[in-house]
């Protein structure tokens, strides 16, 4: 699977970055589960784009893959994760659909348990 595939890489690499958009996630794949063992991650996508504040910009997945379709955050986030970008899909309103790409900085201040309640 490609997600498992990206977090083993991150794994390897080490890098405080992964993007997972594009790769078609819902958020309940176990290789999700994989995330919990990268204390090293800082900033973790779970959309196709996102508004970089630093840059000032919207950044766009460099993933090919399928749309991400996320119903739930991810149960095993990273311990030290700072950033999380993800967007909700399901939610609909008659014909329309309610898209949100959401930005939460996560400190200390702010235990993971936040999004029991999303």
């Amino acid at each position: 699977m490609k997600v498992h595939n990206l977090i083993t890489q991150n794994l390897q690499t080490q890098s405080p970055f992964l993007d997972l958009g594009k790769c078609g996630l819902n958020g309940s794949e176990d290789a999700l589960k994989k995330l919990s063992v990268c204390t090293h991650l800082k900033t973790l996508v779970l959309t196709d784009s996102w508004y970089d504040d630093v840059k000032d910009t919207w950044e766009a997945s460099y993933h090919n893959g399928k749309p991400t379709q996320l119903r739930r955050i991810p149960a095993f986030l990273p311990k030290n994760l700072q950033h999380l970008y993800f967007e909700f899909t399901s939610a609909s309103i008659g014909e329309k659909h309610l898209n949100m790409v959401i930005s939460v900085g996560i400190g200390n201040s702010y235990p993971l348990s936040i999004f029991e309640h999303i």
